[in-house]
């Protein structure tokens, strides 16, 4: 026996001792190893029908989530959808409302104009003097054509020569227009026409312009002017009207040149009329 197999067998036999005084347990036992072997168990039927089961449940929730998923987009669109229908129905009904208004409004709102049956504006012939200042004078005949009172009613007219031809049957081309002329009075400043009512002339009004002297110019003579009045709820309204200086036989504006001391003879035709007009403007509202 070699000396290294001698040494391993006292040293076994040195740990087999007891320690010190102590005897060796009368129970001490020798464990032996044993070796470990890997087991394969194969699945029984019922695990595969376990499985299977798990597999359909899964599948089952997958699909019932992606259901529950399209009916809440469905359900946001249809919401969306109800939102821009109710929207839409919303402007329809506002401006349904504001026909409505509109059209209660025009119902109920006086309407001044001219009475052409009583002549209109009753205009008299132009005169120039000998400073070359043409002078008209006017009897408005003014009517209430709607149903509620007019306040502060008044009559103004202004005269205008061009010498510009008669082209594309506007003579509103002229300066300086309507809106200029037309400004509401101001509150208590005229008179109080009632519905289907005649105010008839009281006095003769009159406009003045002075013609530039210059020679071979051949003028028109216009007037351009409005009747200004407020509304029951005080809101500055005018109808505005234009006439035009013709030949009662040809139908043809009148030319004439700049001379001193005349009169013009011819028929002061109404040109365009307007019912109403809001005074809406920087200058109509300024008083």
């Amino acid at each position: 026996m070699s000396k290294k197999h001698k040494k391993s067998r006292q040293d076994h036999q040195h740990h087999n001792k007891p320690f010190g005084n102590h005897p060796t347990p009368s129970n001490q036992c020798q464990v032996e190893s044993r070796s470990v072997c890997h087991v394969r168990i194969e699945p029984t039927s019922e695990d595969h029908q376990w499985q299977t089961d798990q597999k359909t449940n899964w599948g089952r929730q997958i699909t019932i989530t992606k259901v529950l998923n399209y009916i809440t987009g469905a359900a946001a669109v249809v919401g969306l959808l109800y939102v821009l229908v109710n929207y839409g129905m919303l402007l329809k009904m506002r401006e349904a409302n504001k026909i409505s208004h509109d059209a209660l409004y025009a119902q109920q709102r006086p309407w001044l104009g001219l009475d052409f049956t009583h002549g209109g504006l009753n205009i008299e012939p132009l005169t120039i003097d000998d400073k070359l200042l043409g002078t008209v004078f006017y009897s408005p005949v003014v009517k209430n054509f709607g149903n509620y009172p007019a306040q502060s009613a008044f009559v103004i007219a202004q005269l205008y020569f061009t010498g510009m031809p008669y082209q594309a049957g506007d003579p509103l081309t002229i300066p300086p227009g309507e809106d200029d002329v037309c400004r509401p009075i101001g509150p208590g400043v005229g008179d109080m026409v009632f519905p289907n009512d005649i105010l008839p002339p009281r006095w003769h009004q009159f406009s003045q312009k002075q013609i530039p002297a210059v020679e071979h110019l051949r003028l028109q003579a216009f007037v351009i002017g409005c009747i200004v009045y407020r509304d029951q709820f005080n809101q500055p309204s005018y109808s505005a009207f234009l006439y035009w200086l013709i030949d009662p036989k040809t139908r043809n504006p009148v030319y004439f040149a700049p001379t001193p001391s005349r009169r013009i003879d011819g028929e002061w035709k109404i040109n365009r009329t307007s019912l109403w007009r809001p005074a809406t403007s920087t200058k109509a509202l300024a008083q």
